[in-house]
């Protein structure tokens, strides 16, 4: 019986067991020819000898011998194809909350939007309770500044400063509003009086500069002469000379402070001696 017929961990028993079945075969052989040999000898007559027979069939397989030592290991055999997903398994617990992240930086303010259409006006509500008494009215007019008045004196709260030197013409008026005061001069300028001859006056000159919100240099056509008989007014209001005050001027050159800058549409207007 060969080798291959038996499993690998008793190939060595097998080929002890077919060493075993071939010396008996033999030592049967060795018998029988020398039986035949006997026989042989025997007969007055010996003819040749014959072809030696076919195999006869293998025995039954004798008891199985001692366990042999251990084969040498074989060769890994090729890696067998994937198995199937498992079944998923139950959700996990929820982990512990992460810790918060930095802020992001501020974003740029968008640009405004354009203004809604107006809404339709509404039924006119019932007449309401009579109101408190509200405050008191503006300053009125004061009286005409006569012609032959030099000076006149403005006073807001403990603030006071003399306009000195100005011929004024007839009919102007001082007005006064929420301690501010302009002086509301007369369409035409003052007809000439008797004697010497008097110093030119500009009336109301615009300053010549851009009136944009940003520009604080403006230039008149003349230098006032004597400054402080200068009048510069923005929107109707007196503006104060000087440092620390509403505007500086040097020559022809008008500069407002920071913080007075005219802004745009504001309208500006000059009475001076020159």
């Amino acid at each position: 019986m060969s080798p291959e017929r038996y499993p690998p961990s008793t190939a060595r028993l097998a080929t002890r067991l077919d060493r075993a079945r071939a010396r008996r075969a033999a030592a049967e052989a060795a018998r029988l020819a020398a039986e035949e040999a006997a026989e042989e000898s025997r007969r007055p007559i010996r003819g040749e000898k014959g072809d030696t027979g076919e195999p006869g069939p293998v025995g039954p397989v004798g008891p199985v011998g001692p366990k042999g030592d251990p084969g040498e290991p074989g060769e890994p055999g090729e890696s067998g194809s994937d198995g199937r997903d498992g079944v998923p398994g139950p959700p996990g617990e929820p982990g512990a909350p992460g810790t918060p992240g930095k802020d992001g930086s501020a974003g740029r303010d968008g640009k405004d939007g354009e203004p809604g259409p107006g809404g339709i006006q509404g039924a006119r509500g019932p007449k309401g309770e009579k109101g408190e008494p509200g405050e008191a009215g503006a300053d009125g007019y004061g009286g005409g500044i006569g012609p032959g008045v030099e000076s006149v004196r403005f006073v807001s709260g403990s603030e006071s400063f003399m306009v000195n030197s100005v011929e004024w013409p007839a009919g102007s008026l001082v007005k006064t509003r929420r301690g501010r005061a302009k002086i509301v001069f007369p369409a035409a300028a003052p007809g000439g009086g008797g004697g010497g001859t008097a110093a030119p006056i500009a009336w109301n000159e615009v300053p010549s500069g851009a009136v944009d919100s940003s520009n604080p240099t403006f230039t008149l056509a003349q230098g006032p002469d004597p400054v402080g008989a200068m009048m510069l007014f923005k929107n109707g209001i007196l503006q104060r000379v000087g440092s620390g005050n509403d505007f500086t001027i040097s020559g022809t050159t008008i500069t407002f402070l920071a913080g007075n800058i005219p802004q745009t549409d504001d309208i500006l207007a000059c009475t001076y001696q020159w």
